[in-house]
């Protein structure tokens, strides 16, 4: 799925509050609707260009060759699952880092997939938040919707996290 050494963009897209949908409805009912809006997030971002890396529980881990259709992506996603009807609210948080990945026996490491899974948990229900390298990589225009957010510090790293 990916040329070693070429930097794609990742996304993460996390349901928020899966464990309060789970209560509310229940197992079956909880992960039906889960699963459903999983492949919607999916379908926005295959007709981004996106492709789909892995789901991990409730969250989706997809790949771009363009940092601008990533981010035009993570728009579409949040709106697609605010019109979605169904029993219990569902809402994504999503975030963006570009970089390269490892992928061994179908899995996928590196990095930019720790930093991506750092930074969505920032992000207000609702929201996106992205790194500085994929924002320098978004033309003017796209860069005139995102607010910084300041620098942040990833544990674990010895250089403060690029989010912006």
């Amino acid at each position: 799925m990916q040329i070693p050494n070429t930097p794609v963009t990742v996304l993460f897209a996390d349901v928020v509050g899966s464990t309060r949908i789970y209560d509310q409805i229940g197992d079956e009912a909880a992960s039906t609707l889960i699963g459903g809006v999983l492949r919607q997030v999916t379908e926005v971002a295959g007709q981004a260009g996106g492709q789909r890396m892995k789901n991990i529980g409730d969250c989706v881990m997809l790949q771009f060759t363009g940092t601008p259709a990533a981010f035009l992506a993570a728009k579409g996603i949040i709106a697609a699952v605010n019109r979605v009807e169904s029993m219990a609210d569902v809402t994504f948080r999503v975030g963006l880092q570009v970089g390269t990945v490892v992928r061994d026996d179908g899995d996928f490491f590196g990095d930019t997939v720790n930093v991506v899974a750092h930074i969505t948990k920032l992000a207000t229900p609702g929201g996106i938040v992205l790194s500085d390298a994929v924002y320098a990589l978004l033309p003017p225009p796209l860069q005139a919707e995102v607010r910084p957010l300041g620098r942040i510090t990833l544990k674990g790293r010895k250089d403060p996290d690029p989010a912006i």
